[in-house]
């Protein structure tokens, strides 16, 4: 049996259409929505798709609060936002997200690159053997 991605957004649903859930589909994730009140930690995703700006808890404190809080293996944490700030950028990159993406965005584009972040985080590291996604 074929484990799947379980991925979890923090947006709103309604921003998400039906084609949207296709192309998540496609790629085989399981896809779970939490709106933009930022409690993930229930649900154990493997990755988090998280909008920067949102009405309770910011992307960086719902990412600190999850990194705190899980026993767990931490999801990849992905940041979206509509606005293109490079200081803004690293530091939502050093808070520890896996990725920052400006809105809108090609779905399908994402997915792939989630792909190749969760294969290169999921595998064993070797000493000595950096590793990295091209892209």
């Amino acid at each position: 049996m074929e484990t799947r991605l379980k991925v979890m957004i923090a947006e709103d649903r309604a921003e998400f259409t039906q084609e949207d859930f296709a192309v998540l589909q496609d790629f085989g994730f399981d896809t779970l929505f939490c709106g933009k009140d930022g409690i993930i930690q229930a649900q154990n995703p493997d990755v988090v798709l998280l909008d920067l700006f949102m009405p309770k808890l910011d992307g960086i404190g719902v990412m600190n609060a999850t990194l705190k809080s899980t026993s767990s293996p931490a999801p990849l944490f992905i940041i979206l936002s509509s606005f293109d700030n490079p200081v803004l950028e690293r530091e939502v990159m050093n808070a520890g997200a896996s990725y920052f993406v400006i809105k809108p965005f090609p779905l399908r584009n994402l997915c792939e690159r989630i792909m190749q972040m969760y294969e290169v985080t999921s595998q064993p590291r070797k000493l000595g053997k950096p590793q990295s996604v091209s892209g």
